[in-house]
């Protein structure tokens, strides 16, 4: 399926264009040390395409939350960005780039800030949190 990540970005920005700007920046540094750090692999089958990929779109759930220092105006709170990113990739039919957003967060998060954080979806699941 070919699809441009930054069009898919613009799409859910709903004009937080700081959010945008900080959001494109920062997939491309996590773009570039995920590329960086997959060249040290030897595996036949790496798929740096779907790297690239979910680098830039791991964080597209920020747009729905309440982060007013980086742009973002939702209503939502930030921890939620990971879920929220999940749902907006899976309707977008990127199930295995939704995976990436879903998982990608967790640290720094305590198991009880989890268990009682009644505004998000985290203590629904079980989830293994490293950090």
């Amino acid at each position: 399926m070919m699809f441009d990540p930054i069009k898919i970005l613009e799409k859910y920005s709903n004009s937080q264009k700081k959010a945008l700007k900080i959001l494109l920046h920062h997939g491309r540094l996590v773009k570039n040390k995920a590329l960086e750090i997959a060249e040290h692999f030897t595996l036949d089958k790496i798929d740096l395409k779907f790297i690239e990929e979910a680098a830039i779109l791991h964080d597209i759930g920020i747009f729905f939350v309440n982060a007013p220092e980086i742009g973002c105006y939702g209503d939502k709170p930030y921890i939620a960005h990971g879920y929220l990113g999940r749902e907006v990739l899976e309707k977008e039919g990127l199930p295995k780039h939704a995976l990436a957003a879903e998982r990608h967060t967790g640290m720094g998060i305590h198991k009880e800030e989890i268990i009682s954080n009644t505004q998000s979806n985290l203590g629904r699941k079980n989830t293994l949190l490293c950090g």
